[in-house]
């Protein structure tokens, strides 16, 4: 029945186009096809509108079912489906329970920013309570006098010192809250004067350096906490002077630089700091006699600035101390 009704809606765009006079053959296809299209779309849209308006979710209405082989509606009153003639039918769909699903409240929420698969709510949530602990009104300072000698307790950090005319004078100690020792230095006069030693909770040096007028003079040593160096290096009036060491925990020299007026000299090829390559390599090789190990990187662009043919040198240690100590004296004569 459709496709009798179909044929005979297409003819009625020929059957108007051919009334139409001073057509030429191309305009009178063009007209009758673009009338058979418009009569086309037109029956597809009110075929869709039929099989889905009212039948939200693909639930059929009320007295109407589908047919199961094409899903065409077959009213009550038909027992077969005009479209492919099967009789099998698909009863109306009941409404479908809809469950509340409870969202799980979390104490935190996650940034948009940050993906799920980072997002550590219990981490998250130690460092909120370490900032709101941080941000709480520390304890009052307690300072006690006792002929000159004073303590003083802030924030359960315990400090004693001298003073002298209102100025910090002698020994000065502070100590981590759970009472072990961690700063010790000597004032003159409100001025850091001798030694100024910081410790680890295990009693372990953490780092030394010689104080004058406030301000840093001689060598400065800094340690791991177990014990080994980690850095070296030498001051004047303050300022960074000399040779500066970097050690690994191993107890490898992984640097070696110079420095002038707190500046790291770099431009190490030419003449104009030949004697500071020298003083380099002299003490490398001061470090690989007393039984030390430096890497690689530390002489390879020394040894390259004075000409030397750095792909000659292996692995081997005793090759390049020997390397570096007759450079050395071609140098020094």
């Amino acid at each position: 029945m459709k496709r009798i009704l179909l044929i005979l809606l297409f003819t009625i765009p020929v059957y108007l186009t051919s009334q139409m006079e001073g057509l030429t053959i191309f305009q009178y296809i063009f007209f009758s096809f673009m009338g058979i299209m418009l009569i086309l779309m037109f029956y597809i849209m009110i075929d869709y509108l039929i099989k889905n308006v009212g039948n939200k979710n693909n639930q059929t209405r009320k007295g109407i079912n589908n047919c199961i082989e094409c899903g065409s509606l077959i009213s009550g009153n038909h027992k077969v489906c005009s479209s492919c003639k099967s009789d099998k039918k698909k009863a109306p769909l009941k409404e479908p329970i809809k469950i509340k699903q409870q969202k799980i409240k979390s104490t935190i929420k996650k940034p948009d920013f940050l993906p799920d698969d980072l997002f550590n709510e219990k981490l998250f949530q130690e460092k909120i309570d370490k900032l709101k602990k941080e941000r709480q009104p520390k304890e009052k300072e307690e300072i006690v006098n006792e002929n000159g000698f004073n303590r003083k307790i802030n924030n359960s950090q315990v400090s004693e010192f001298y003073m002298k005319n209102n100025k910090y004078h002698g020994t000065y100690t502070q100590y981590y809250p759970s009472g072990e020792k961690q700063v010790t230095m000597e004032f003159v006069d409100g001025e850091k004067y001798g030694k100024c030693i910081e410790f680890y909770k295990n009693g372990i040096v953490k780092y030394e350096v010689e104080m004058k007028n406030d301000k840093e003079e001689g060598k400065q040593i800094e340690r791991y906490e177990n014990g080994e160096i980690s850095f070296e290096t030498n001051y004047k009036n303050g300022l960074s002077e000399g040779i500066q060491k970097e050690f690994r925990k191993d107890g490898w020299v992984s640097s070696i630089e110079y420095h002038r007026n707190d500046k790291k000299i770099t431009d190490l090829y030419g003449d104009n700091n030949k004697e500071i390559v020298l003083i380099l390599l002299r003490e490398i090789k001061k470090i690989m006699e007393n039984g030390g190990t430096v890497d690689s990187v530390c002489y390879l662009g020394l040894l390259s600035s004075l000409g030397f043919d750095t792909n000659k040198l292996t692995n081997d240690r005793d090759l390049t101390l020997q390397t570096i100590t007759s450079l050395l004296s071609k140098t020094e004569l």
